[in-house]
């Protein structure tokens, strides 16, 4: 007994000394400090110094009554400030290796992060969507040594970015370019179930599923720190680019200026043709196929010939066809700095932008690997042929042509004209490409959905079939092929007929010179397909489909006298929109004492328009004669006076005053009566 006194007398004045050394070096700890025997050794438990320290002897509480309340001396518990957590090396440690990645949802994992557009712009929205592996969906990230990490969009070469750095719930997350701020700064912590969470610097908040749903387009912003599965994700490796979306084809653009492309210089397919800086545009001089040969390692084959991108004294350069074997010096290891890096793997050095990143025609070279803008590339997945106007030449020289603008006309061959008629409007959807006439709205389509060899390729009304339905594949030469997705079999000119006015149909593919097809950018607007004296006044063409707008029609066209000009115009409404298909010269009968017409406005009691509407079309009379032809309309109030379109001569054996009806040359009143239909609006003003 007397033992177990002196030990504790022992402890007693132990502590007295510690406490008064305390004391006396002004030390101030916030910390706790226990003690208990155990077989006469002291545990103490010091919180504050070390926050890693351990203790192999906890204190004890042997009152079971007292477990939950705080002890007499306990000083408040104060939560660690910034900079505390910023000096704890475990907030420090590099969990996730830099890389790429793709950060799959918890919740639901057919969705990831992903770059609405895909966008290249400061300020696109991140959002979920179904995993596709494209660029937008894959991200750079890299650790930046103080326990937070920046997440770059491989797609665009932006910072994962908080809006305007909020503080505030809901905030939108969205990619922004690079600027050192906490808002572009993430703490990444690793869950019990191997998921990670991201934590925004500039918020304390964590990046969430708005509302936890899983669908295409949810939006991804910052929330309150919850532990749900919507602030929980999957992060997994990926490679920098691959092969797998839109049949690998490609653009490169510069990461320092998007809107700026390589481009392969006048699209020409000669064998070590340059490579050049051109703002973006719809050509295939800035298509490329991409083909992974190894893990980060690619071959770059060019659409305007079907040749690789390979260096040639410090040139970058096309070279070869669809067939031509790897080589080092058309392989390129692609690595990440800010943007996408290709390194040649002959020469080791970098493609390299030799110049102003802004200007048209700067060259393309390759050069010693260095920290630049100018080696800081974007790669982004394309289609072969974006969203467009194009016409479409045969390999013989011959252009794809509507014979009319009929529902259900054959394709055929024809000379360039400029027309109308030789232009075709791409528009990618889900199952393939629609390709449109835009001067008839009618569609490319293969005749009664068949699968046949030489089956007719005509145009016809928008049923969304898959006979309607395209894809385009990349031939050697700069030219495509244009396949139908029913069938399997090419768009053929049919028995490789050389002359204008060839059978357009479809053929079992071969990719021979029948199939093969170039495409040119065109325009097409509300002008494009107009024809006749006046198919270049634009500005006044544009007040007559003013005057369409206002007024309407029960069909499809639209006819515009001008009594005071003289002038015919013939309009057609397309997808519910009016192009001019002609504007003729009208002689309009006898004149009035005002040296004016008096077309459809003799008994109108002064007004300066009127309306009619066509009731009949009065066929060929004499015999052989097939200009004579006559429109006829009726007034508003139903009253016939005779009014009509006619050729400049009388019907026979008839003698015609005319009373002021509009006459045309024979081929232009023969083209309006084939062409108007029954119950067309008739517009007379002056």
């Amino acid at each position: 007994m007397t033992k177990i006194l002196h030990k504790k007398f022992i402890v007693f004045i132990v502590l007295m000394i510690v406490f008064v050394f305390m004391l006396n070096t002004n030390i101030s700890f916030a910390r706790k400090i226990s003690f208990g025997l155990h077989d006469g050794l002291i545990g103490t438990l010091l919180e504050g110094e070390d926050d890693n320290q351990e203790n192999d002897y906890p204190p004890e509480n042997n009152d079971p009554e007292n477990d939950d309340k705080p002890e007499d001396n306990d000083e408040e518990e104060i939560p660690p400030t910034d900079e505390e957590n910023n000096n704890d090396t475990t907030n420090k440690e590099q969990i996730i290796e830099n890389g790429a990645y793709t950060i799959v949802c918890a919740g639901n994992e057919k969705y990831v992060f992903d770059v609405s557009g895909p966008s290249t712009d400061n300020g696109a929205k991140l959002h979920i969507w179904q995993k596709t592996d494209a660029p937008n969906q894959k991200f750079y990230i890299t650790y930046e040594g103080d326990g937070y990490y920046k997440i770059a969009s491989v797609n665009s070469a932006k910072v994962i970015d908080v809006e305007v750095a909020s503080t505030e719930s809901l905030a939108n997350i969205q990619q922004y370019e690079n600027n050192d701020t906490d808002a572009q700064r993430f703490k990444i912590i690793k869950n019990d179930d191997e998921t990670y969470t991201f934590i925004a610097k500039c918020s304390g908040m964590a990046i969430d599923i708005a509302n936890g749903v899983y669908e295409n387009g949810n939006a991804i912003r910052q929330y309150e720190v919850n532990e749900t599965d919507a602030q929980k994700f999957k992060l997994e490796k990926t490679e920098l680019i691959n092969d797998k979306v839109n049949n690998g084809i490609i653009s490169i653009k510069s990461a320092a200026n998007p809107t700026m492309q390589l481009d392969v210089i006048n699209c020409s397919p000669e064998e070590g043709n340059k490579l050049h800086l051109w703002k973006k545009a719809p050509t295939l001089a800035q298509r490329f196929e991409m083909h992974r040969v190894g893990e980060n390692e690619v071959r770059i084959r060019t659409a305007a010939s079907g040749g690789w991108l390979k260096e040639s004294n410090n040139n970058v350069v096309q070279s070869g066809n669809s067939k031509t074997k790897a080589t080092n010096s058309d392989t390129w290891k692609v690595e990440w700095d800010n943007g996408i890096i290709l390194i040649n793997k002959e020469s080791g050095m970098a493609l390299t932008i030799d110049g102003d990143m802004n200007a048209n025609g700067t060259a393309i070279k390759v050069k010693e690997r260095s920290n630049v803008d100018a080696q800081r590339l974007l790669i982004n997945t394309e289609y072969i042929v974006p969203d467009g106007y194009f016409t479409i030449q045969s390999k013989y020289g011959t252009m794809l042509n509507m014979k009319d603008y009929n529902q259900g006309t054959p394709l055929q061959t024809a000379n360039a004209t400029g027309t109308a008629r030789q232009v075709f409007e791409f528009h990618i959807t889900e199952s393939g490409y629609k390709i449109s006439s835009p001067a008839s709205g009618w569609i490319l389509d293969v005749q009664s959905g068949s699968k046949l060899n030489a089956a007719t390729v005509q145009m016809e009304i928008d049923a969304g079939t898959m006979s309607q339905r395209w894809t385009v594949e990349l031939l050697d030469g700069g030219y495509i092929g244009i396949k139908n997705v029913n069938s399997g079999m090419m768009l053929n000119v049919h028995l490789a007929n050389k002359e204008p006015g060839a059978v357009v149909n479809q053929g079992k593919q071969d990719n021979g010179d029948p199939q093969q097809w170039k495409l040119t950018p065109a325009t097409f607007d509300e002008f494009s397909r107009a024809w006749g004296d006046y198919a270049t006044d634009k500005a006044y063409l544009a007040t007559v489909i003013d005057r369409a707008d206002r007024v309407g029609s029960d069909t499809d066209w639209f006819i515009a006298i001008d009594v005071r000009a003289f002038r015919l115009t013939l309009l057609n409404r397309v997808n519910g929109k009016w192009y001019v298909d002609a504007c003729f010269n009208a002689t309009m009968g006898y004149l009035g004492s005002n040296g004016l017409s008096h077309t459809g406005l003799g008994d109108q009691n002064g007004k300066t328009e009127t309306n009619w509407t066509v009731t009949r079309k009065i066929p060929n009379r004499s015999g052989d004669l097939w200009f004579v032809s006559y429109i006829d309309y009726t007034r508003p109030d139903g009253s016939d006076y005779s009014q009509g379109i006619h050729n400049h001569y009388e019907l026979a054996g008839q003698s015609y005053s005319s009373h002021g009806c509009p006459r045309l040359t024979d081929a232009n009143a023969k083209y309006l009566y084939d062409t108007v239909a029954i119950g067309s609006r008739v517009h007379i003003w002056q």
